[in-house]
């Protein structure tokens, strides 16, 4: 038995310590190089999946939004034929109850008679029939500044709601039955100028054989035809058809570009503008 000497010994057993800490070492190096292996494939599985869930979801953004906009486009359709449908009927209904009542009704003892003493000394006869309520009283401050030039004026008022003849300027009339000053109007064959400031009055002024439309733009178009698709047409029809087309603010003016000669009259200068305003009436009128 070969037998070491006390340092040899020491050296030999430090060596084998260190071999076996290397082997130690190297079997954890391969152990976490596996282990780094099997979490790179790990990771790489799970980034694949969440490629193809973050996919799935994209694809469930896009059918979302396909059906939103599908949604949103049969809503419009949806608003613009329920609008349609709705001016519509309400337009066939106003002009039916208009020529029925006004049959029924002997012109001779109705209100509207009280004009025939001014036929002859008159410059023209200007109606505002029924339509939006305007807190400026911009209507009857036309037709009471137009009276004063020389023309009859008719305005309607809610039932009830006259106004004292205190301050009603000679030839400026009040009436609550457009059915009767229809039948009227016809009757006597009169054609007068029609401040139309809706478009749903078309209604009324429709039925009348011979007229001049004043077409008159006050409010913004939301209220006047919003988003019906007849409104609207009847809204180019008037500037088509109408002898004299105004607006109360240039704010409107977009309105009514498909007429270069309508203008300004702005309720404010109303008073200034009434000569200029009664000299356009009464060559529209000849015109027609």
């Amino acid at each position: 038995m070969i037998r070491l000497e006390p340092n040899a010994e020491a050296a030999f057993l430090q060596q084998s310590h260190q071999e076996r800490q290397l082997d130690a070492l190297g079997e954890l190096s391969r152990s976490r190089r596996l282990e780094l292996h099997r979490l790179k494939r790990m990771a790489e599985e799970m980034d694949r999946d969440a490629a193809a869930r973050r996919e799935a979801v994209r694809e469930k953004q896009r059918e979302i939004e396909a059906l939103r906009l599908q949604v949103q486009s049969l809503s419009q359709l949806l608003e613009s034929r329920t609008a349609r449908v709705s001016y519509d009927s309400d337009y066939r209904q106003r002009r039916q109850y208009y020529m029925e009542a006004s049959r029924r009704i002997d012109p001779a003892t109705s209100q509207a008679s009280e004009m025939l003493r001014l036929r002859a000394s008159h410059k023209g006869v200007v109606v505002a029939p029924d339509g939006l309520r305007f807190s400026d009283g911009r209507v009857s401050a036309l037709l009471k500044g137009l009276a004063n030039e020389g023309f009859v004026c008719l305005t309607y008022v809610d039932r009830g709601n006259r106004s004292s003849g205190t301050d009603m300027p000679d030839g400026y009339y009040e009436f609550e039955d457009e059915a009767a000053l229809l039948g009227w109007l016809i009757e006597r064959k009169i054609a007068p100028t029609i401040l139309c400031t809706w478009v749903l009055q078309a209604a009324w002024f429709d039925l009348l054989p011979a007229k001049t439309i004043w077409y008159d733009l006050c409010e913004h178009e939301d209220l006047l035809w919003g988003m019906d698709a007849s409104a609207r047409l009847k809204h180019y029809e008037l500037l088509k058809e109408a002898g004299l087309v105004t607006y109360s603010d240039k704010r409107w003016r977009p309105y009514a570009a498909a007429r270069k000669d309508a203008f300004a009259l702005e309720s404010g200068v109303i008073a200034a503008m009434l000569p200029t305003l009664s000299a356009q009436l009464e060559v529209r009128k000849h015109a027609g």
